[in-house]
């Protein structure tokens, strides 16, 4: 399900431009098995959460990917800058605008680099 999920949320075209952008998973083990979380569920669920100004709350279970693990990986990739590296590469190769759109949205929805504290939202300080 989580697969279909891609392939409807995110055009062929835009996760042949991202994923090799996308830095290496690491191998995680869990209960002493290897936990394999594929890259394309995980872009998937972001890219349903930010492209639609979703917040990850409202993010389905049959993605196939936990609300904290998008969220995670998300803040991860910002950090490592996926995003502005995806928007230039989809600039240089796609004249599709439904991925163009999609990949500024990320952009823009990818927390400052220059802010440390800005994935952790508005302050709740009065």
């Amino acid at each position: 399900m989580a697969t279909e999920h891609r392939r409807r949320v995110v055009p062929d075209e835009l996760w042949e431009i991202a994923r090799p952008l996308l830095p290496t998973p690491k191998l995680r083990y869990e209960n002493g098995v290897r936990q394999n979380l594929d890259h394309s569920d995980v872009f998937a669920a972001i890219v349903y959460v930010r492209g639609s100004g979703r917040t990850w709350r409202e993010l389905p279970t049959d993605f196939g990917v936990s609300r904290t693990t998008a969220q995670h990986r998300f803040r991860v990739w910002s950090a490592d800058g996926v995003w502005n590296r995806l928007h230039r590469a989809v600039l240089a190769a796609s004249d599709s605008e439904e991925t163009l759109r999609i990949a500024a949205a990320l952009r823009a929805a990818a927390p400052s680099t220059s802010d440390p504290c800005s994935h952790r939202g508005p302050s709740r300080r009065t």
